[in-house]
Order: structure tokens, then C-alpha cells, then sequence
């Protein structure tokens, strides 16, 4: 088989493996939804396919041989699948009293965003110091429907990198106690956890 029908055969099983990925997604979706809070953690099904997702883009974008179609689609699943959590969370919240705190992050890969790979780190900062805390990270220019619909939602002007928290959209790089001083939820959980940690000890 010759290189070329070799990449065509690559691509169409790529396209099929996230044709399946995709039904799937709607399959989990639909039944943690159903499911009773007992059942259902604030660290779901989900929530676990994201990370090794987003590790699988980060390899391949520093791979020079990586066709970019596929990058693309796999980009446009990891996507779906955060927005996908973000609405199971969002209704989890609601119904069963939990509380999560979510970021959403808005950023460019062009090359026009000195402060985006800044962001990204204070972000995972955070997410390690504060394990309620949920960040989402969309890539502004990506062309998927879904997404645009959510930045449209949330009002998100392509002045990157850009934080929606708690529906508010904030702009430029924010650090740590920046964000902080926006979500005082965070340090209140974090002073909770503490003293519940002490009582146990006790």
C-alpha cells in the first residue's frame, strides 16, 4: 500500500474513532445525568477522560510530523467533552449541592498571545492548590460550534488570554492572588477543609 492510501487509511479510521468517541460522549452524558447523587462525585466520568485528552494535544503539538487535520479533530473532541462536563457539573451542582467552582479559559495558539502559556501555568497552579476548583480551556480561534456558541454566551471578545468566572468575562494575565481576590470561595473552601482536617485529628 503506498504512503498516500497509508495517511487515507489513517484518517478515515481517526474519523471514525471519534465518530464513536462523540456517540459515546452523548451515551456517558445521558446516563450520569439520570443517575441519583450517590452515584455521582464531583469528579465524574467524565472529568477523568479530559486530562489524558489534553496531555495526548499537548504531545502532539510538539511533534513536527503530526498532520494537523487530525490535531484538529482531536482538539475539536477534547472541546466537546469539557463543555460536555461543564453542563454535567452544572446540573450536579444544582441537584445534588455540590460545589464546584469552574474557570473557563480562553486562549490562542497563533502566536498572538504573549501571555496565554503564563495563564495556562498559573491555572494549573491553582487547580493543584484548590482541588474543588475546575478549569476549562478553549482555544479561542478553534472553528467548532459548540465552542462558539459558549464564547458567544459568555461575551468573550478575542482580547486573549481571557477568564470567564462566575459569568463574568476578565481579560488580560491574571496570577494567582489575582484570581483569588476574584473567587474568595477558593481560600473559604481551602480554610474549611483545614479545620476539618484539625477536627479530625483531634
Amino acid at each position: 500500500m503506498s504512503d498516500g492510501n497509508n495517511i487515507s487509511w489513517k484518517n478515515h479510521l481517526s474519523v471514525h474513532a471519534l465518530c464513536d468517541g462523540n456517540l459515546s460522549l452523548e451515551t456517558q452524558f445521558a446516563l450520569l445525568a439520570s443517575h441519583s447523587c450517590s452515584d455521582i462525585s464531583e469528579n465524574s466520568v467524565l472529568s477523568r477522560e479530559i486530562g489524558p485528552v489534553g496531555e495526548r494535544i499537548a504531545y502532539l503539538e510538539t511533534q513536527a510530523s503530526v498532520e494537523q487535520d487530525s490535531l484538529v479533530r482531536l482538539k475539536r473532541y477534547y472541546s466537546l467533552l469539557q463543555i460536555k462536563d461543564l453542563l454535567l457539573m452544572q446540573e450536579v451542582s444544582e441537584k445534588c449541592g455540590l460545589e464546584p467552582i469552574f474557570i473557563l479559559y480562553f486562549f490562542s495558539n497563533k502566536g498572538d498571545c504573549e501571555d496565554c502559556e503564563e495563564q495556562g501555568y498559573v491555572l494549573t497552579a491553582l487547580s493543584r492548590d484548590y482541588p474543588q476548583l475546575r478549569v476549562y480551556s478553549f482555544d479561542y480561534n478553534l472553528e467548532n460550534p459548540a465552542l462558539q456558541t459558549l464564547i458567544q454566551i459568555n461575551n468573550v471578545e478575542n482580547d486573549l488570554p481571557a477568564l470567564v468566572i462566575n459569568g463574568l468575562p476578565y481579560y488580560g494575565l491574571h496570577n494567582v492572588e489575582d484570581i483569588e481576590n476574584i473567587l474568595p470561595e477558593l481560600t473559604a473552601l481551602q480554610t474549611t477543609e483545614s479545620e476539618d482536617a484539625a477536627t479530625i485529628k483531634r
